[in-house]
């Protein structure tokens, strides 16, 4: 009964050492191809501290935002601080580029991953924003005449008084 047995089981094991030896020769012989698809373009996250806008191609942004940028290719950042502000850092990735600013203008030769443009605006000291009148202002003019002509028509009439004229 056990050699009937071991008939049965002999050739199964032959199969299966076939099967194992056979199975790695033929994985070797299989080559594998692997493909990327590389974008045209890239994410620019840019960040505005301050007042001004940032100009990149067709976007134009006053506070922080992403735009997309064409891989490997040139592109031109506008730069516009608001009345009574200035450009006072510019930095991509992590590196000013405030040295490149050309007229408000910054050009970036390539980006080929996505990247930060971080652009400061600060007010410049001493600047009028609008709000309060500066020294030469008409406004200002006008106020300080109408708050002497009331003065002194005040002193006038205290003038009179001490005087009896008026009751």
């Amino acid at each position: 009964m056990i050699h009937r047995s071991c008939q049965k089981i002999i050739p199964l094991l032959t199969f299966l050492c076939v099967l194992l030896c056979w199975i790695p020769t033929q994985a070797l012989a299989l080559t594998t191809v692997l493909s990327t698809n590389v974008p045209d373009e890239v994410s620019l996250r840019v960040e505005i501290t301050g007042k001004g806008t940032v100009a990149v191609g067709e976007r134009r942004l006053s506070s922080t935002g992403t735009v997309t940028v064409k891989r490997y290719q040139p592109f031109t950042a506008n730069l516009s601080p608001r009345q009574g502000y200035r450009v006072s850092a510019v930095s991509l990735n992590g590196k000013s580029v405030l040295s490149s600013l050309k007229n408000g203008k910054l050009t970036v030769d390539e980006l080929n991953l996505d990247g930060t443009l971080s652009v400061t605006f600060s007010k410049i000291p001493g600047s009028w924003n609008g709000s309060n009148p500066r020294t030469g202002d008409q406004q200002g003019t006008a106020a300080m005449i109408a708050a002497l002509t009331a003065a002194a028509s005040l002193m006038l009439l205290q003038l009179l008084r001490k005087k009896n004229i008026f009751r």
